[in-house]
């Protein structure tokens, strides 16, 4: 068991939950509120808990590294989905009869806009921060230890797992050294 990298990940997962905490007492949440018409940005910040548990889950029962890869893809994905919303929303004013000479028709466009590249901003920028936050955990797990195959420098007397999960003994040296003794006078 590699419990040696529970621990970094534990200390990083509570990191981002002590840096989330201040940030809502800072007031971020607000401002993400305030600007992110779609609320994507809460959406992908949410995803951040059982993607993390996901994580540990995987880990701890020796799924591949691809299955937690899926998890750390998603939310930059959806980053960049609500990017183009963000961008929709922002030139959706744009195709339909707009008479500039309207100061008010011009505000309310340029209201639209500010409104969608600050949504394409937010949910990209957090989706890009939370999978960030995935890959660092996914990082500091890495794979198993103990469903890996040692190395040739560990051939020695290494344990090898069969196809049955068993594990026998190996210990190849005394094989090596009566194959390649130096020939007898």
């Amino acid at each position: 068991m590699t419990n040696h990298r529970i621990w970094p990940w534990w200390l990083f997962v509570t990191a981002t939950v002590v840096v989330a905490l201040a940030a809502g007492w800072l007031g971020m949440f607000e401002t993400i509120l305030a600007f992110d018409t779609t609320m994507m940005s809460i959406g992908i910040l949410a995803y951040y808990i059982p993607a993390t548990a996901f994580i540990a889950v995987s880990w701890h029962r020796g799924w591949s590294q691809d299955a937690r890869s899926y998890a750390v893809e998603i939310p930059e994905k959806l980053g960049f989905l609500g990017t183009v919303v963000g961008m929709i929303i922002a030139f959706y004013g744009f195709f339909g009869k707009v008479d500039f000479a309207d100061p008010t028709v011009v505000k309310q466009l340029a209201s639209d806009v500010a409104s969608g590249v600050s949504t394409a901003l937010f949910t990209t920028a957090v989706g890009i921060v939370v999978s960030l936050c995935l890959e660092f955990q996914t990082h500091i797990l890495g794979e198993r230890d103990d469903y890996s195959l040692p190395s040739w420098g560990q051939v020695g007397g290494a344990e090898f797992p069969d196809e049955f999960g068993n594990v026998g003994r190996v210990n190849v040296v005394p094989l090596m050294e009566k194959r390649y003794a130096p020939p007898a006078e």
